[in-house]
């Protein structure tokens, strides 16, 4: 288990900095919480998906849990597959966005 959550490291950080660099500076914190939400409704939806496919396994003719769980097993690795293959089918942008620079301070113009 430890492994694993190695790897997911590996993974996670470089795809939250890849989303959040196209983010402005100042709304930072609203575009990671946003990414947050997203990942948590994803994660939601997938849980939903396989937990649905369980008691359609178990209704089937040979309705047997080995039946359920191959459903289940066939549906956790069809989601990956389908989301890399839309990845992959996905436009590239031609050149990385330039680094925008940092805001600067507001000043004020009236003097005393």
């Amino acid at each position: 288990m430890r492994g694993a959550r190695g790897r997911a490291g590996l993974t996670v950080s470089p795809d939250q900095a890849l989303v959040l660099r196209h983010a402005p500076a100042d709304a930072a914190g609203v575009a990671g919480g946003i990414l947050q939400m997203a990942q948590r409704i994803a994660a939601a939806v997938a849980v939903s998906a396989v937990s649905g496919s369980y008691p359609r396994g178990t209704s089937a003719p040979a309705g047997a849990p080995r039946t359920a769980f191959a459903h289940a097993t066939v549906l956790c690795a069809g989601l990956p597959a389908a989301a890399a293959v839309l990845s992959l089918l996905r436009p590239r942008p031609s050149a990385p966005p330039a680094p925008r620079p940092p805001p600067r301070a507001r000043t004020s113009r009236h003097r005393s």
